[in-house]
Formats: structure tokens, C-alpha cells, sequence
């Protein structure tokens, strides 16, 4: 959604992850217009993020509470194996909740996850919570395996960031948008 939308902003502009400042008005619009826009996408962006963000909290915890109902609905075993293990929600979910998933992807990958949450319905409290469900129950395989607290955390907060999610990634740009 940004990039289509910048790229329309900016004509002839080509898009290769960064963004330059135009020298002059590409479009022959007001320059402050652009500000607008920007300061448009800007409120809309936060205006999902407010609760994550303030004193406790509330918004992360509550995705945290969320991401274990939906996980219990979508793979009771995992969750219990999780449970019995002592692992909280909240000791590796934390952190996916609070960066939206940013010190786990690559930038590109970031930017790419990022614009399909602008682009839907409540993306950044909604699509995100199944997006990190997702990741979960991919590997919940290797998860079940594993035989105790230290390992999940482990295999949770390093092995699912360096060696599970560039699968993903590859996929993803493998194929092409539309």
C-alpha cells in the first residue's frame, strides 16, 4: 500500500527500499500536500498502535492473552506442551507484540508485512496476532519435540529467528505481487 502510493506521489520514481526526497514537486502539487498525506499515513499508523504503547502496556498484553486463546483453539496439544513446560506467552511473545515482528524479519520482509498490515482491517491488532499464530504452529512439530523450558526458549527466541522464518521469506519472494 505505501509503495503503490508513493510511487504514485512520485512519477517515474522506481522503488529499491529506500526513499529519496524528491527535488520538486513530481505531481505539480502543493508541496504541503505531501506533508499531509504523510502525516495521514503517519496518524493512521499509530492510531492502531496507541495502546501498545502507553503505561502497562494494555494492548500488548492483551494480544499476548489473545495469541494463546487462538493458539489453544488452533493446537490444544502445543499449548499444553507449552504450559507444562512452564513456558509463558508472554517470555517470547513479548517481544514479537512490542516490534511487530521487526527483529525477526529482514527489513524488506518488514516493510513487505507492514504494508499488509496498513493495507487490512485492524492489521497491526488483528492480521498481526495470526501472523505470530502462524509462526507458532508451523513449527509446533519441533516445538512438541522439544523436552523442556530452556529449550523452547531457545529454539523460540533464536533458532525460529535465524533458521524458520528465511524459509518463509524465500517463499514469499518468490512469488510476485500483484
Amino acid at each position: 500500500m505505501f509503495k503503490q502510493w508513493y510511487q504514485r506521489r512520485v512519477r517515474g520514481s522506481t522503488w529499491k527500499g529506500t526513499l529519496s526526497q524528491p527535488t520538486s514537486p513530481p505531481d505539480g502539487r502543493d508541496p504541503g500536500q505531501h506533508g499531509a498525506d504523510t502525516y495521514w499515513c503517519l496518524s493512521k499508523l499509530l492510531d492502531n498502535l496507541h495502546d501498545n504503547y502507553t503505561f502497562a502496556q494494555p494492548g500488548i498484553q492483551m494480544k499476548v492473552h489473545d495469541l494463546r486463546r487462538l493458539v489453544s483453539r488452533i493446537d490444544s496439544v502445543l499449548d499444553k506442551h507449552l504450559e507444562s513446560n512452564m513456558v509463558e506467552y508472554l517470555q517470547f511473545s513479548f517481544r514479537w507484540m512490542n516490534n511487530l515482528l521487526m527483529r525477526e524479519m529482514p527489513l524488506k520482509c518488514t516493510i513487505r508485512l507492514w504494508d499488509t498490515y496498513m493495507s487490512e482491517p485492524n492489521g497491526f491488532s488483528h492480521f498481526h496476532l495470526y501472523v505470530c499464530a502462524k509462526f507458532l504452529t508451523k513449527w509446533a512439530k519441533v516445538i512438541k519435540s522439544l523436552p523442556d523450558f530452556q529449550t523452547i526458549m531457545i529454539f523460540l527466541q533464536a533458532c525460529l529467528h535465524h533458521v524458520g522464518l528465511m524459509m518463509i521469506f524465500r517463499s514469499w519472494f518468490r512469488r510476485r505481487i500483484s
